[in-house]
């Protein structure tokens, strides 16, 4: 992430010294908030809403004290859709969410980092750009077995590698979601039932898609191949009323 920094970070107006230029300092937790994007935009609007998108960081990991009662969720709900709607702040909050949650020493504020990591990576991609950079950050952590989130960074890995795939999750998560994501449960149990009444229970995570559940059920019934696994689809009923 440093040597992305050097490429694309401001300097100088982002705890970035113009003189030596100690990128890797940019790239790791701070806690005062930013006065500036952190990659150079021309657009000052663009910048502004950066800014604002950090105090909320801050704020949903506990950082520093809410607005006007903003409550957690609505931080979340602000960056999430900050990122659907403004595909330029796509990489900025991602370089925001991974500053935060490196080297913060405090765990529950750097737990929530990771938690929003979760979310991002799945709601929609980086750059191709940043991409790689992205990549190799998490791939690194997800190898150090002595890495606190090191099975959630393999989980955010195989968000993002979703999410450039298919482009990310269109729906904010409900209320009911959202409680739960904060308190770190991201799956539900799913019946689907089967043709002569039997049931098959599966795992449904936050970003998860019809492919994975249709693969999971091919794989019990021993079907392995993906021309075949292709001739089979899941059929979703709503009910009048129900969700």
């Amino acid at each position: 992430m440093a040597d992305f920094a050097t490429k694309y970070f401001r300097v100088g107006t982002t705890g970035v010294p113009v003189t030596g230029r100690n990128f890797s300092d940019a790239v790791q937790h701070t806690e005062v908030p930013i006065q500036e994007s952190l990659i150079l935009y021309n657009d000052s609007e663009i910048s502004d809403l950066a800014v604002n998108c950090f105090k909320k960081l801050m704020q949903f990991m506990g950082e520093i004290q809410p607005e006007n009662k903003t409550t957690q969720a609505d931080c979340l709900n602000h960056i999430l859709l900050l990122g659907q709607e403004k595909e330029i702040l796509r990489d900025e909050i991602y370089c925001q969410v991974i500053k935060q949650s490196t080297n913060n020493s405090i765990r529950s504020s750097c737990t929530f980092g990771w938690r929003m990591l979760n979310l991002i990576t799945g709601f929609f991609p980086c750059s191709d750009i940043l991409h790689p950079y992205v990549m190799h950050h998490l791939q690194e952590i997800s190898q150090d077995n002595d890495h606190p989130y090191q099975e959630m960074a393999a989980v955010c890995m195989d968000n993002l590698q979703r999410s450039m795939i298919f482009g990310g999750r269109r729906n904010i998560p409900s209320q009911v979601e959202m409680e739960a994501v904060l308190t770190g449960k991201t799956s539900q149990r799913m019946i689907i039932q089967l043709p002569g009444g039997a049931e098959f229970p599966v795992k449904i995570r936050s970003f998860s898609v019809v492919v994975d559940v249709v693969t999971e059920l091919c794989g019990n019934m021993g079907i392995v191949e993906f021309a075949e696994v292709k001739e089979f689809s899941i059929l979703a009923k709503r009910l009048q009323g129900n969700c």
